[in-house]
């Protein structure tokens, strides 16, 4: 039975060709508030090692009990990732785009772009199709107002061909 079940089971490692959607939810800190937020992250495997990575993160951040402001952003990049094993460690490196709305009468919306966004992560992949994971990320400004930001959290990841 046994030798029955590891002939059936497929392997799961990365190919050619696999998508990877993620949906994830973050603990993101700037220099002086806080906040939770969540994001969708979407990557394409060129080769088996190399991915084009794209993502799309919202968070709300907090002052004392004050909301500071809403961060929205897109980062656009490659991943690179060791995915032959249950276990894949893998690191992002990307530019993107941000915003930052601040609540009140006179809300205002601060865009930004950030070079350098350093993302590293691992994920848990028991099976072909599916995984769980946790990373931490750098977001490093260089136009703009919107705050460099740290991040960590957990995915949940699907891959299909």
């Amino acid at each position: 039975m046994a030798a029955c079940v590891l002939a059936l089971a497929a392997p799961a490692a990365a190919e050619k060709g696999e998508h990877l959607l993620a949906l994830r939810g973050e603990y993101a800190r700037t220099v002086d508030v806080h906040g939770g937020g969540l994001g969708v992250a979407y990557a394409y495997g060129f080769t088996d090692l190399w991915n084009l990575y794209a993502d799309f993160t919202w968070s709300r951040h907090l002052a004392g009990t004050a909301l500071a402001l809403d961060r929205m952003g897109g980062t656009v990049g490659v991943q690179i990732h060791l995915d032959a094993f249950q276990w894949v460690p893998y690191f992002v490196l990307g530019l993107g785009g941000e915003a930052a709305v601040t609540p009140g009468p006179t809300g205002s919306v601060t865009p930004g772009a950030f070079v350098g966004q350093a993302l590293l992560g691992v994920d848990y992949r028991p099976i072909r199709k599916l995984g769980v994971g946790a990373f931490v990320s750098w977001t490093q400004r260089f136009v703009g107002d919107v705050p460099s930001h740290l991040a960590a959290g957990v995915r949940l990841v699907t891959y299909f061909q």
